[in-house]
């Protein structure tokens, strides 16, 4: 499995976000919490979808994935020009069964 680090560039992150929309067709993201502060935004959102594409690297399992999606945002001249994404990847991987963590082994 591929592992996302820094991404730069409108052309980039429209790449990633293409591949979630790929992967998850139905995905569905709830803001839970928006705090706004000077030029940054955090938003806690929770990301729901079937996993029915490719998932870089992870072929289609048909799983309901469910997965929290803290982001903070820095926003300069009307446009957002930092983003720090903490999308939960255990979550993501537990989800798409390509890893069990310790605690739910033997369940």
């Amino acid at each position: 499995m591929k592992t996302i680090e820094t991404v730069e560039g409108c052309d980039n992150v429209a790449a990633v976000i293409g591949t979630f929309i790929a992967a998850l067709p139905d995905l569905k993201a709830t803001e839970q919490v928006v705090v706004v502060e000077g030029d940054y935004v955090f938003v806690w959102g929770v990301v729901e979808g079937t996993h029915r594409g490719d998932f870089f690297g992870v072929p289609p399992t048909g799983r309901k994935l469910h997965f929290d999606a803290p982001d903070l945002y820095r926003i300069a001249d009307g446009k957002i020009a930092e983003e720090w994404a903490g999308d939960d990847g255990l979550a993501i991987l537990a989800g798409l069964g390509v890893y069990t963590p310790p605690w739910m082994q033997g369940k």
